[in-house]
């Protein structure tokens, strides 16, 4: 298990939009066990240091990492990140 392999499933998601439309409203551990099937292999703690690298948490991060929140609603493709 990795976080490499973590940041390249979010990478992933943020450029492929068929992907992203399929984690939409996934819980996080779900999205692990998908991630898998297509040949990832990290953890749920991979999977949220990935999420969140390079950017600081606002409250609602924090609360999806700790409450379990969606994936879609959390990756944003590259486009959209510059918007914001």
């Amino acid at each position: 298990m990795s976080k490499a392999s973590a940041a390249k499933f979010v990478q992933a998601i943020m450029e492929d939009e068929a992907l992203c439309k399929r984690t939409e409203n996934t819980k996080p551990e779900d999205a692990v066990s998908f991630a898998k099937e297509l040949g990832y292999d990290f953890t749920l703690e991979e999977l949220a240091e990935a999420m969140n690298e390079g950017r600081e948490l606002s409250p609602d991060d924090l609360a999806s990492v700790a409450g379990g929140s969606v994936i879609g609603g959390r990756v944003r493709r590259k486009t959209e990140r510059k918007k914001l």
